[in-house]
């Protein structure tokens, strides 16, 4: 099983407000890191292996779960020249996060307090409360809810299954956009098929209409690379509208892709989820 919980935790920083220019996924990670020491051990780097259940947010706004991350969001700008910096200011930040069943023993508890330095500020953390938000596999309840449009609220870097190449690539089609949780879903089932027939499942019952593309946004966000420097990257944010084939799909199949819209909510999509990126409303 993996679970997406919401920790609402109260920030507090000296000097106030934090201010940073760089995306805040590792704000997020420090967070958790310091309030459960045991949880900093599922978002270490590693340089290769299957993709992880896992996924964290950036802090997000309460109530409209808004990233609060420095980004640029444009239809036609080229990479930006300037960022205007993220002020976090001392009160309440929400963050979503996905753990595998096995590291669930190592929440939090609310009234966990912890002081850590970020960036030339000395932070205080408290967490608040704790939700479960969605977890996988569904129950047939939820599976039945599940819509085959998809709202990504952060940064989306796409995860092309069929190259290890680094760069990414803005295709869109669900196979690839949903590859990531296609490779999950079909794990937790055990199912004796192999991850390229579950792609081609999902290529076959998922439509991308013209339309589909209407309500996405080009996104730039900051991060910092090997040698220290602050570099723009393109992403996507905004809402992916599919349509189930019902014409061709037969209902297993159709259960099947359900399954992995459902997992893509609490996992994430595409590169870097442990970073604060793919992150999707549930």
């Amino acid at each position: 099983m993996i679970v997406r919980f919401e920790f609402t935790v109260v920030i507090s920083s000296d000097p106030s407000p934090l201010e940073t220019l760089e995306y805040t996924g590792k704000l997020s990670k420090t967070i958790l890191a310091k309030l459960s020491p045991n949880l900093a051990v599922i978002y270490k780097r590693r340089q290769r292996g299957p993709p992880k259940p896992t996924m964290i947010s950036p802090p997000l706004q309460p109530g409209t779960l808004n990233p609060l991350a420095p980004l640029i969001v444009s239809l036609t700008r080229p990479e930006p020249e300037d960022f205007t910096p993220t002020l976090i200011h001392d009160g309440r930040i929400l963050i979503h996060a996905s753990l595998p069943g096995n590291m669930i023993q190592h929440l939090p508890k609310p009234g966990t307090t912890a002081t850590f330095k970020y960036k030339g500020h000395t932070v205080n953390v408290e967490l608040e409360k704790i939700r479960a938000v969605t977890y996988t596999p569904p129950t047939p309840e939820t599976l039945e809810r599940v819509t085959p449009t998809i709202t990504i609220i952060t940064p989306y870097l796409p995860k092309d299954p069929y190259t290890h190449s680094k760069y990414s690539s803005f295709n869109l089609a669900p196979d690839t956009t949903l590859s990531i949780p296609a490779y999950i879903t079909a794990k937790l089932l055990g199912r004796k098929r192999s991850l390229t027939r579950t792609l081609t499942t999902l290529r076959k019952c998922l439509i991308l209409p013209h339309t589909g593309y209407c309500r996405l946004q080009k996104t730039w966000y900051l991060t910092r690379t090997h040698t220290g420097t602050l570099k723009p990257i393109p992403t996507l944010t905004g809402t992916l509208q599919y349509k189930l084939n019902t014409y061709d799909c037969k209902p297993p199949e159709q259960q099947l892709t359900k399954q992995i819209l459902h997992t893509a909510k609490t996992t994430g999509i595409g590169k870097s989820r442990t970073n604060g990126l793919g992150t999707l409303k549930p």
